[in-house]
């Protein structure tokens, strides 16, 4: 079987045993942090732009391999061959308050995607499924009341959201003299559920404990839009400027509560004792606000790129079933470097000159504001891309990478009893490339 035909047949099953582990996946993430909101939002998932501190809105370069780039839709005009990039990343986390502190660790399969060109027309599109938020969280507290007694708070979390998207980009120009300029969309289906249980049980003997649970499912469309200009200076550097704009949208969506007391015997089997409420399917929407982003690139060839990314998002504006959650908006910046000292190096000896050498940096303000802080996050990325060996396409070689990112940050401070994390991400990812589509000739 012809390797692009294994590759579609490894893409179909890889997109069906998604789509039946996605509701049956309890979470992406161990932070408490993503008991608010939506959860923990993932970016800089796809494995280059991991690397350079998640860069990617003004990247839209045509020589291979051909990445894609999620980051900015209209970039996919720019792919020269066929693409398929998938990847997993494990988190380490340690948490800690003015008291104490736990590590905890967490693997998931954070994507794929397939972009492929459409020459005669000028145009790219891609497809893929990656998540797009994680809750996950274990959480207990013990307060003493006057008068009242000691009661024992328990917080539990799981699930996120999760998007297929379906995107297309086309190039309006391009000439020697004014470059190119493309524009392109992402239309994405988000659905998911998110879990959370609260219990409160009172330190003593013969009283009812109570456990609030609620469950909100969402599946809706959502929309992004993209511009690029690339443009070349003194026949050797690139200039790169991108924008992006995700409009204000409605997601719509369900969520059932249920409040039960109950109690415990000394073994810890519960009996429930009655029913307090139960809200069933009740429907509504989940409004996901407006953001926009530009960014900035300069590349030297094939040798090096150097990029800068601002982006930011209304989530003062985000409401949950009619419902505030005293979010606030956030912003980030990140830049980030990318140098291949010889990457059409023939010689096998000269392997590592032909390696694509990867950092970056970012700091954001977050939309978590709790106790009247706004919680910040900042980190430094690096990483490799390895190449594999190359196949012979036409006139053209096509390679394809092993993507290699590490990233280390810290999001949250441990002032106003708050928890600050420290965590690693490594991500593991690989970008295949191939020409499809092309008509046979036989002599």
């Amino acid at each position: 079987m012809h390797g692009r035909y294994r590759a579609i047949l490894a893409a179909f099953f890889l997109l069906v045993f998604w789509a039946i582990s996605v509701q049956a996946q309890t979470s992406g993430t161990n932070s408490p942090y993503s008991r608010y909101g939506l959860g923990d939002l993932q970016v800089n998932e796809f494995g280059r732009n991991a690397a350079m501190g998640g860069i990617g809105l003004a990247i839209g370069d045509t020589s291979s391999p051909s990445y894609i780039n999620f980051s900015n839709p209209a970039s996919y005009s720019a792919i020269e061959f066929t693409a398929f990039e998938a990847g997993v990343k494990t988190n380490f986390i340690t948490q800690e308050n003015s008291a104490t502190s736990v590590k905890k660790r967490n693997t998931n399969f954070s994507y794929f995607a397939l972009a492929f060109p459409m020459k005669k027309i000028n145009a790219g599109l891609s497809l893929g499924l990656r998540h797009y938020s994680s809750v996950g969280y274990q959480l207990a507290d013990t307060v003493k009341y006057t008068d009242v007694g000691t009661f024992n708070y328990q917080y539990e979390g799981s699930g996120g959201l999760n998007q297929f998207f379906l995107g297309a980009a086309k190039t309006l120009f391009e000439t020697d003299s004014a470059g190119m300029l493309s524009i392109g969309f992402n239309a994405s289906y988000l659905f998911g559920a998110l879990h959370n249980v609260r219990r409160v049980e009172p330190d003593t003997t013969n009283a009812l404990s109570l456990r609030y649970t609620n469950t909100t499912n969402l599946g809706d469309i959502n929309l992004d839009f993209g511009l690029q200009y690339q443009f070349q200076i003194k026949k050797k550097y690139f200039i790169g400027l991108g924008l992006v704009f995700s409009p204000a949208n409605g997601i719509k969506g369900s969520y059932t509560s249920l409040a039960e007391r109950y109690f415990q015997n000394d073994n810890g089997t519960e009996f429930i004792q009655d029913t307090a409420f139960y809200n069933k399917n009740v429907d509504g929407d989940v409004t996901i606000p407006m953001s926009w982003g530009g960014g900035i690139s300069i590349r030297n060839g094939d040798k090096w790129l150097f990029g800068a990314d601002y982006k930011t998002q209304d989530w003062a504006d985000y409401q949950a079933f009619g419902v505030t959650d005293n979010l606030a908006n956030s912003w980030k910046g990140a830049a980030g470097f990318e140098f291949t000292p010889n990457k059409n190096l023939i010689s096998r000896k000269g392997y590592l000159k032909r390696v694509a050498y990867r950092i970056g940096g970012y700091y954001s303000s977050t939309y978590l504001q709790l106790r009247g802080t706004q919680l910040n996050d900042y980190g430094i990325t690096f990483g490799l891309g390895l190449p594999l060996p190359r196949v012979q396409v036409g006139t053209r070689l096509t390679q394809s990478i092993i993507n290699i990112a590490v990233e280390l940050g810290q999001r949250g401070t441990t002032e106003n009893n708050l928890i600050k994390e420290s965590y690693a991400n490594i991500r593991i990812g690989f970008t295949l490339n191939d020409k499809w589509f092309n008509q046979r000739k036989y002599d």
